[in-house]
């Protein structure tokens, strides 16, 4: 299930975070708990949607000036869906030349640091439902919204056509 509390996003976030914090410490074969630290010290629970929240920060955060780039391309991503077509997240930026020169590269960090993955040849997914689900809402409330809803329309149209029903019914839920 997608969305389990007890998912491997929440472990692998809880244990990067530890890690972060220097909580804990490598020793043969694996890790333990750093000198000093004691139990309670990573106990302290936090939910799941707060570890996606931090993880899309410090993912944006990391890419600096083009962050607002990676923001529009992912943005547009998760309005196209759980799972989406490259040539489709292509179309949707195609009137944008900062975000066109972008895709390559913030797929492929946002496939390092486990935002997304490849399910075969250019087709990707969220890595979990809960970091599409954020975009989704950090898109909704975008000062950009409507021109990101536009260009995924557009983008919807330009790569599956504007006769088909599904399209149109995914272009009206936008």
């Amino acid at each position: 299930a997608p969305r389990l509390p007890g998912s491997p996003l929440y472990v692998r976030g809880a244990v990067q975070r530890w890690l972060e914090a220097g909580l804990l410490a490598p020793m043969p074969g694996g890790w333990d708990l750093a000198a000093g630290v004691e139990d309670d010290d990573i106990s302290a629970t936090r939910s799941l949607g707060n570890m996606v929240d931090d993880h899309l920060a410090t993912f944006f955060g990391e890419l600096g000036p083009a962050a607002a780039a990676a923001e529009g391309v992912l943005y547009r991503a998760a309005l196209l869906g759980q799972r989406f077509d490259e040539v489709a997240l292509r179309a949707t930026v195609e009137t944008r030349r900062e975000l066109r020169a972008e895709v390559d590269r913030v797929l492929e960090r946002a496939i390092f640091r486990g935002l997304i993955r490849a399910d075969g040849a250019h087709v990707y997914s969220f890595d979990h439902g809960l970091v599409h689900e954020a975009l989704l809402e950090r898109a909704e409330r975008s000062p950009d919204r409507q021109r990101l809803l536009i260009d995924t329309a557009n983008g919807l149209q330009t790569r599956y056509g504007k006769d088909r029903a599904d399209v149109a019914g995914s272009v009206a839920q936008l």
